[in-house]
């Protein structure tokens, strides 16, 4: 899990939501069409195309991302269109098994216990094995530790999928380090100085935090 850093609205979200008037005032059920795309496309572009959550790559098409609320918008109805509250999640609508990210989280929330990629220091609280599991960090506080765990687990984030995908994108990078002989340790420093950064199409590879984790223990 990484930070977003949120940016202001999309001009599309901000001209229909100043729609509201007397007679009708938005929902998020009534979020659909082109401000519901604009709003889907700010999202993947401050995050880099990745899922707020895992970090894999999400595309534009209906069955790859979906609108999450971080605070479940049945708990919070007032946040339900705050653009602050809202981040792209990987999984359409009808996700396959085994759901993890948005699908699996559903309406939970726990302030205490949810490690928000809101947090500007989210990524501290988690660890990683080089299979590509995931675990609360070492050197936690007890209470930061119990909200990692608790966020892994209803978050399904060390589900066997996501371990796989993480470790088959270290191995790709490995495999392109050694398929010359010895890896270049100026070549792998270019990789991990790069692994956060947008690409031309503004688009980060994914599961930087685990790469980086990674890396910094080899």
């Amino acid at each position: 899990m990484r930070w977003i850093d949120k940016r202001p609205a999309p001009a599309g979200l901000l001209d229909w939501l100043a729609l509201a008037n007397a007679d009708w005032q938005p929902t998020y059920a009534d979020l659909r069409g082109a401000e519901k795309r604009a709003t889907l496309d700010a999202l993947l572009t401050e995050q880099g195309a990745l899922c707020g959550y895992c970090e894999r790559r999400i595309g534009r098409r209906p069955g790859d991302r979906h609108i999450e609320h971080l605070r479940p918008q049945e708990l919070f109805p007032d946040l339900a269109l705050d653009y602050r509250n809202l981040m792209a999640s990987c999984q359409g609508e009808q996700p396959p098994e085994p759901r993890h990210c948005g699908h699996a989280k559903e309406n939970w929330f726990d302030e205490a216990n949810f490690v928000s990629p809101a947090d500007p220091d989210c990524s501290t609280a988690f660890g990683f094995t080089p299979d590509g599991h995931i675990h609360p960090a070492q050197a936690l506080t007890p209470a930061r530790a119990t909200a990692a765990a608790t966020t892994i687990k209803h978050l399904n984030l060390d589900c066997g999928s996501l371990a796989r995908a993480r470790s088959a994108a270290l191995d790709g990078i490995i495999g392109g380090l050694t398929a010359s002989g010895a890896p270049d340790p100026d070549d792998l420093q270019r990789i991990v100085d790069n692994l956060a950064l947008p690409d031309a199409a503004g688009r980060i590879a994914p599961f930087p935090t685990f790469l980086l984790h990674t890396f910094a223990g080899l």
